[in-house]
């Protein structure tokens, strides 16, 4: 098979040639203030979940020169999110993510680039304020129970026996203050959904959360652990503010999976919302949602606005063995399929590498995680000629 197919950009690799590089999740912040440098994590095999033992190697890449310099090591990663790596906020040099005490524990450390100084937190984070002044924690041995590409692997869930402790939630950690404090409860949540299971009692897990711009709010999707042969769970959508007040359930026991926040109340979603499976734009107050083109984002993928809100990115699962990279013009209605990426197999769903497109800060240009070259690899597009292009088409 063609390694690119329908390319109408140019791919350009920024990590070495033959090693297991990625960065991550699509809303976390890869490229710093200037768009002169990316983050990296790098693992030293692609063919297998990680285990207890395995260390991801933190780097950061000059875009000009391709300098890879690591900086740090962890043992709290995984394929899917590494290890939660990003620029922190708009503080110069200043880099987040997650480790693992030599016990097992998970915390995360804040690193200034520049001065080596470290500070670390008491809990790891599964989201960060785009300020850098907070974020959630969840239970990320519980993830890894559910999902493994998700979670982490020193040790087990301590509430493993258990369907919805109430020790077992989300916390709120305050990053300048190194604190945190317990805001939702799991038997919480298993109340405000458990209408959706006509009196059985399910295990749940909180499988993704992430913070609005503001940071004054945020999403979380609540799942349940699928019993027999066919590993299906439904989800349920909740908004909550800083004290744990649940909202009602956005999307209520249904498909729904990928989201961005776009402003400070309102999500892109992919999910089965009033006209169907779709792509919609969610207002978490009013609850009203709105179609986004059904024709064009037919399927489920990651999704994100850019920086000015005119563009939406998009990818693809594999389809006939490519992924696909996708930009929308939401001012005119109309997108393009940017390129299709061979997709290496694999033995296991969850060490897959998504593309998992991201924003620069800019706006002109992306990068993304793939495997057409035979191993995992960051790669840029800039974006500045086909925005040209679709701007004076008629």
């Amino acid at each position: 098979m063609e390694r690119v197919i329908d390319c109408l950009v140019d791919l350009v690799r920024v990590t070495p040639a033959g090693e297991q590089c990625f960065f991550g999740y699509y809303d976390n912040p890869a490229y710093d203030l200037a768009d002169r440098r990316h983050l990296s994590n790098r693992v030293p095999f692609r063919d297998r979940l990680q285990e207890s033992g395995d260390v991801a190697e933190l780097a950061v890449v000059d875009l000009a020169s391709g300098e890879f310099t690591p900086f740090a090591t962890t043992k709290a990663w995984n394929f899917q999110q590494g290890a939660m790596l990003q620029w922190l906020g708009d503080q110069p040099d200043t880099v987040f993510y997650n480790t693992a005490t030599a016990t097992g524990e998970y915390r995360s450390e804040v690193r200034n680039l520049a001065t080596g100084a470290v500070r670390e937190l008491p809990m790891p984070l599964a989201n960060v304020a785009r300020d850098g002044s907070c974020g959630v924690s969840i239970n990320f041995d519980r993830v890894f129970d559910f999902r493994p590409g998700y979670g982490y692997c020193q040790k087990r869930d301590p509430w493993l026996g258990q369907k919805h402790s109430p020790e077992d939630g989300v916390w709120l950690v305050d990053v300048n203050q190194a604190s945190a404090r317990q805001i939702v409860r799991m038997d919480q949540v298993w109340d405000a959904m458990k209408h959706a299971f006509g009196g059985a009692d399910a295990k749940i897990c909180i499988n993704h959360i992430t913070l609005n711009p503001a940071a004054d709010r945020f999403v979380f999707l609540a799942r349940n652990f699928p019993d027999g042969e066919v590993k299906r769970w439904i989800t349920t959508v909740f908004v909550s503010d800083l004290e744990g007040n649940l909202s009602a359930p956005l999307y209520d026991a249904c498909m729904a999976s990928h989201y961005w926040w776009s402003d400070d109340r309102t999500l892109v979603f992919y999910a089965d919302g009033p006209q169907g499976a779709g792509l919609y734009f969610a207002d978490v107050v009013t609850g009203v949602q709105t179609l986004i083109d059904r024709e064009f984002f037919g399927f489920d993928g990651h999704c994100s606005t850019s920086p000015d809100g005119r563009w939406m990115l998009y990818d693809s699962y594999p389809r006939k063995g490519y992924r696909y990279l996708y930009l929308y013009d939401l001012e005119r209605k109309r997108g393009k399929t940017l390129a299709g990426l061979y997709d290496e197999p694999v033995v296991v769903n969850d060490i897959r590498s998504d593309l998992h497109p991201r924003w620069n800060r800019a706006g002109t240009a992306v990068s993304l995680d793939a495997t057409f070259e035979g191993f995992r690899g960051i790669y840029t597009v800039d974006l500045r000629g086909i925005m040209e292009t679709m701007r004076a088409e008629d």
